[in-house]
């Protein structure tokens, strides 16, 4: 029986090899035993061979050949297996273009927000080249791979505290501050001031509020700060019984002190120095005071220079270097108000 030929398939060698065996066997010369054997004599032989070299010959070409066909069976089995390596991945069709075989990543992209090409959003997709020594896709429908739909990314924040700056206090030494430094109309009280001596109260008259000396004797009050080049200023009045009343400057105690005072019995502005209790006056100017009227007076010092003024009244050109800084504070022998204290300095 021949064998069936096979698309594409050449000469087989083993087969070739089996024929020419074949061929030879039957060129064969019969034996002489067998030369007039009758069908009596093969049917006896069937019911009782007697192998000899012949049998044995045909026996092992009838293997060879059965060997053979198996073998070739074998072959025609292999040749129609299926080549899965070119089948077309399962999956659903797209319409459009053929593409190649198609790569997807899923999951946030590496930016802020999520990224997608012409699909779900949060899915990007990238084409991978075919690898080397497979067949390309016939043209036809596009083969994708169907994944899951991602979900978008999540974009982080990370909230910063805010950085406050608080500034460092500022402090006002009112000794190296130009312009006022300080001002009481006793509106609030006399809480800023130390009584020194005699007794003093904010009296409150129909001109507005007073800080007053109540008593008889001498009486001091100070304020402020330790003051060098200064001047005060202040507005006052003395009752007719008072002897002299007036400003201090660099005031150290009540027995310690530069002053400027009215002397009221004797129509005079004095400019001095009242130290460890005794007064000492430097300069002296008459004037015509008058009691229950109201004084503006400008007392100042600068270096051991000092000038004083009231009502246009001046003494001048009075020098003292005694005290380099003090207090300010207010000084009367008697009963006299003040208001309106200002201190500048330069």
């Amino acid at each position: 029986m021949p064998e069936p030929s096979h698309p594409g398939a050449g000469p087989d060698p083993l087969t070739e090899r089996l024929d020419a065996y074949l061929t030879d066997l039957e060129r064969e010369p019969v034996p002489p035993r067998l030369a007039h054997t009758t069908l009596a004599d093969l049917q006896a032989t069937r019911r009782a061979p007697a192998w000899g070299g012949p049998q044995w010959v045909l026996a092992g070409a009838a293997v060879v050949a059965a060997l053979l066909l198996l073998f070739s069976a074998t072959r025609r089995g292999g040749d129609e297996l299926v080549d899965t390596t070119h089948a077309p991945p399962t999956s659903a069709p797209t319409t459009g273009g053929s593409t190649s075989p198609t790569t997807t990543a899923t999951g946030p992209a590496a930016t802020d927000g999520p990224t997608s090409t012409a699909g779900e959003p949060g899915t990007t997709t990238s084409t991978a080249p075919a690898p080397p020594g497979s067949t390309s896709l016939p043209p036809g429908p596009s083969v994708t791979t169907t994944t899951a739909k991602a979900g978008p990314a999540t974009t982080s924040t990370t909230k910063v505290a805010p950085t406050t700056t608080t500034p460092a206090p500022t402090t006002t030494t009112p000794t190296t501050v130009a312009g006022e430094v300080f001002f009481d109309d006793f509106s609030g009280g006399a809480g800023r001031w130390t009584t020194d001596s005699g007794s003093w109260s904010v009296m409150n008259t129909a001109d507005g509020p007073f800080y007053g000396a109540t008593g008889t004797g001498e009486s001091r009050a100070s304020a402020g700060a330790a003051w060098g080049d200064v001047t005060v200023r202040a507005r006052f009045k003395m009752d007719p019984a008072v002897i002299r009343a007036g400003l201090g400057l660099r005031y150290q105690d009540a027995d310690n002190y530069l002053f400027c005072k009215v002397d009221l019995p004797n129509h005079q502005l004095l400019v001095g120095r009242f130290q460890n209790g005794s007064a000492t006056v430097l300069a002296s100017v008459g004037h015509a005071f008058t009691a229950s009227t109201f004084y503006d007076m400008t007392f100042r010092a600068s270096g051991s220079s000092l000038s004083c003024s009231v009502a246009g009244a001046t003494a001048a050109n009075a020098s003292d270097g005694t005290f380099g800084a003090g207090r300010i504070a207010l000084l009367s022998d008697g009963h006299a108000g003040f208001t309106d204290v200002r201190v500048t300095v330069p």
